[in-house]
């Protein structure tokens, strides 16, 4: 006994290094290749990171390009000093600057879908029509000049210039409406002086002055009816002179009562501008207690009431009062008009009475009285002069030869001349290019010739110091006592600073179209309540798959395309965004083609200068490459952590199961010793034969973890991955039961592999047990063999393997299928959906780790209801690798006698039990 004793003790130290030496090798490349496959995930997974990065950045600068674009032409567009609309086909406004809604006086987010043609005055519409019809006809810019009335009832003269362009619903109108009141006020103000001042020079008496000044005025303003009164002879009341009235019902009785009425001074109308020798304005004369005809013009419809004294050497020759039917406010630039006006009647009134003086004294020649008349004919002209050049516009006379007869001040300053050094020179001596100087005395010669309706000119001047200014240029014929064309009259502007604005805004409007048109982002514009596509860039074309058009048409498709599980959220946030401006969204759309693609859309209101949102504008932005490889980052990352926690555990079940094995060994030895020393008839022999059964069970789980760990031994040679599934057939076909149904479909190809044809055999059976639990109630398995190429594209799309070719074996069932929690778990050890005492759930995780001992993959698609496939990868080898593979196999097989050294480190494993 001590001899056999000491056996074991002499070998024990020899043995337990040479056991520790193979262990560690075995941990070390099981923990090696764990290590390499988790630094490869680790790789990817920061690739696909710096890819999704950089992908993210390059938006971004587009982004802020677009935003800055669209400040600064939102800016240009809704300050600019020109009021600018859009019309669509019927006339409808569907867009306008703060320009344009201050010039209608309404507020834009209310002037938006309703007719233009409603603020134009109904004697302009001809025109207008004309204009519109001009545009479509001929496809170029139209201009016309119209009066749009406000919603204060007032009206603004305006000059149209437009154009067609295309937009989503068909034919657009773009147009600039111009306001030219003061220039058309200072036109028509200037035809005035000189029509009456031409008029009242050849009158012989006051009275045809008086009847002239009335009608004159009358015409111009628009004022229904006009008195002049003059004093009696005794001087103490005024007695009404002439009478002048549109065809109005219920003037007649009017007329009539002041017909016999006279004032004193200080009452009535009349009376008061006697007395006060200023102008008075009464807005409503039915209710001015001082008014002694306030019943009748009550009953006449008559309300604003003015009256202007003429003076003449201080004294008030006559008064002349105008009425209205409408209730006016005091304008006192109209006062100081029609004062210039009556001031030359008070010159006249003294001529008049010089030349009665003349002609009383017949033989005499009063040359104190000639000299006097003409002084105050140079007073009358004087006024005139000062009143012109006043006038914050360039005036201009000329003659029919084209030649500069009179310029006032504001004109050389515009131009930048001395005063009077422009007369003399020729009109078309001041544009900047011989072009325009041809241009504008061809059309000067037409004007003199054929007399047309006179159309603004628009050019560029030379100013004195050599700078270019932008003029606008308005005609107007002036004609002598006969009517024959004597010259012309001009009014000028300068537009340099509006010409440099709507340049700016033409600039920016085309770097937002470059801008949005070139990048990859959808751009677009709505109205304030979306219902309304404003603009849209051409990238919405390649993102939805749609057209622009279709979008203009019917704005719902936006909508319409966002996915069904998208839907109501988008909708949700759609009507925050109607409320509030805000919207901030992450959806899918399906194009026409059903393709499926994710989108990033933001919007942000515009608002005007009350505050309130007048549009909105988006950026929207297809980002499915972005969740793609979101979606790949995210699965790298779950492979990595698997991977990593797979390793961490084959570890740990390596370990133990090493451990644990020896444990068996031991409790086996003594069970057998066990056996043969107790009698056959012995009760304690059963107990011994169920230890023997419990631990040839238990060695069987260990093999499973050691299979899963990696360090189960194999002995891996070339074979035919069809003649293992061949040979395999008949042992599950017994495995399986009869309800369900075994179908095997094999490569044409020989699918040569370096495996361990026993483990493979393992695997099929683990997974054809694993397809019979999925069906209880039967089904269909089954099994194909395939040679596949695995590209860079497959191995982008799954996040694992190398480049090459491989042997595939497909396992498939039409079973229950499993959920994605469930699928992520089915490889770890223990873990299991079956119940208690029906599986252990080492029989996968023993699959995954015998394919992965071989250097394979294993991927699996499953379903609820839809069955599951397990993909199994193995390395396909060459005909030359077989026969290097052969070659080594042969030379180390070799015939002979060896020793066998059993290392190990459990004592217990080598002693021997005593008797």
């Amino acid at each position: 006994m001590k001899e056999e004793k000491s056996k074991p003790d002499k070998v024990d130290g020899p043995q337990h290094r040479t056991e520790e030496s193979l262990s560690k090798k075995k941990t070390q490349k099981a923990q090696d290749m764990a290590g390499m496959e988790t630094y490869a995930l680790a790789h990817e997974q920061q690739t696909h990171q710096t890819k999704l990065e950089m992908q993210n950045e390059e938006p971004k600068h587009a982004h802020a390009e677009a935003e800055d674009a669209l400040n600064k032409y939102t800016e240009l567009y809704d300050f600019a000093p020109v009021g600018y609309f859009t019309l669509d086909k019927h006339g409808i406004l569907i867009e306008a600057n703060l320009a344009g809604a201050s010039l209608l006086g309404v507020e834009r987010s209310s002037l938006i879908n309703r007719y233009f043609h409603l603020f134009i005055k109904p004697e302009y519409l001809p025109a207008f029509n004309t204009f519109r019809n001009k545009m479509v006809e001929t496809d170029t810019k139209q201009t016309c000049e119209i009066e749009l009335v406000k919603t204060n009832a007032s009206t603004v003269c305006v000059r149209l210039e437009g154009i067609v362009t295309a937009g989503g619903k068909g034919k657009q109108f773009r147009v600039a409406a111009i306001d030219i009141t003061a220039q058309r006020h200072a036109n028509e103000e200037i035809y005035l002086l000189q029509t009456i001042t031409f008029a009242l020079n050849v009158s012989e008496n006051l009275h045809d002055a008086l009847v002239i000044a009335l009608h004159k005025i009358c015409n111009f303003t628009g004022w229904v009816y006009g008195e002049a009164w003059r004093s009696g002879s005794d001087g103490e009341f005024l007695e009404r002179d002439h009478a002048y009235y549109s065809a109005i019902e219920g003037l007649e009785k009017f007329i009539a009562y002041t017909e016999g009425l006279t004032f004193a001074k200080g009452s009535g109308l009349p009376g008061r501008a006697w007395a006060e020798k200023q102008p008075v304005w009464v807005q409503n004369a039915t209710l001015e207690p001082t008014c002694l005809c306030a019943s009748f013009a009550r009953e006449a419809g008559l309300k604003t009431g003015i009256a202007f004294p003429i003076i003449t050497n201080n004294e008030v020759v006559a008064v002349i009062v105008f009425y209205h039917v409408k209730v006016e406010e005091r304008n006192e630039r109209l006062i100081k008009l029609i004062l210039s006006v009556l001031s030359q009647i008070g010159s006249i009134f003294n001529r008049i009475k010089a030349e009665e003086t003349l002609r009383r004294s017949e033989a005499y020649l009063d040359i104190t009285g000639i000299r006097k008349t003409e002084k105050l004919l140079r007073e009358s002209e004087e006024k005139y002069r000062s009143l012109v050049e006043s006038v914050p516009y360039g005036l201009q006379e000329n003659d029919l030869s084209g030649t500069i007869t009179y310029s006032n001040k504001a004109h050389h300053a515009i131009l930048g001349y001395p005063q009077g050094e422009l007369v003399g020179k020729k009109i078309w001596d001041l544009p900047a290019y011989d072009t325009d100087k041809e241009m504008l005395k061809a059309y000067f010669m037409k004007l003199v010739n054929d007399q047309p309706e006179p159309t603004p000119y628009f050019g560029k001047n030379l100013t004195k110091d050599g700078r270019l200014v932008d003029v606008q240029v308005h005609w107007t014929y002036k004609r002598d006592e006969q009517g024959r064309l004597a010259g012309f009259v001009s009014v000028i502007t300068d537009i340099t600073e509006r010409k440099r604005m709507e340049e700016a805004l033409q600039r920016n409007e085309e770097k937002f179209r470059q801008l949005a048109e070139y990048v990859q982002e959808c751009f677009w514009i709505t109205s304030s309540d979306i219902h309304e596509i404003i603009y849209v860039s051409p990238a919405y074309e390649k993102i939805w798959g749609r057209t622009c058009k279709s979008l203009y048409e019917n704005p719902e498709d936006w909508i319409n395309a966002v996915h069904p599980d998208d839907h109501v959220r988008i909708q949700a946030s759609f009507l925050e965004l109607m409320k509030h401006g805000n919207f901030n969204e992450e959806y899918r759309i399906a194009r026409p083609d059903g393709t499926i693609r994710w989108i990033y859309d933001r919007a942000f209101p515009i608002k005007d200068k009350s505050g309130n949102v007048c549009r909105v504008v988006g950026i929207a932005e297809d980002i499915t490459e972005r969740k793609r490889m979101e979606s790949e980052h995210q699965k790298l990352r779950e492979q990595l952590y698997h991977a990593q926690n797979l390793a961490s555990v084959g570890k740990l079940a390596g370990g133990v199961a090493h451990n644990f094995n020896n444990l068996l060994t031991v409790i086996m030895g003594y069970a057998s010793i066990l056996l043969t020393e107790i009698r056959e008839k012995d009760p304690l022999r059963d107990y011994v034969q169920r230890i023997l059964k419990s631990s040839e069970t238990a060695a069987s789980l260990t093999q499973d973890l050691l299979a899963f760990s990696r360090e189960q031994p194999i002995c891996p040679e070339p074979v035919n991955l069809n003649e293992i599934v061949i040979e395999s057939q008949t042992l599950l076909a017994k495995l399986i039961r009869e309800d369900i149904k075994l179908e095997v479909m094999l490569s044409a190809r020989n699918c040569i592999v370096m495996v361990d044809s026993c483990q493979i055999v393992n695997v099929l059976m683990n997974l054809a047990t694993n397809a019979r639990d999925a069906m209880p109630k039967g089904g269909l398995l089954t099994i194909n063999t395939d040679v596949v190429e695995m590209d860079k594209t497959f191995v982008k799309a799954r996040g694992y393997g190398e480049v090459g070719e491989y042997a595939l074996i497909s396992v498939s069932d039409t079973g229950m299928g499993m959920d994605e929690d469930t699928k992520s778990r089915i490889f770890e050890p223990f873990f299991t959906t079956k119940e208690v005492g029906k599986g252990m759930g080492l029989g996968l995780a023993s699959v995954y780790g015998i394919v992965k001992q071989h250097n394979g993959y294993i991927e699996v698609d499953s379903a609820p209801g839809k069955g599951t496939t397990f993909k199994i990868y193995l390395p396909l080898i060459e005909s030359k690798d077989e026969q290097a593979i052969t070659e080594v196999n042969a030379s180390a097989s070799r015939d002979g006698t060896e020793t066998i050294l059993l290392l190990e480190k459990v004592r217990n494993i080598l002693d021997k039990p005593r008797a």
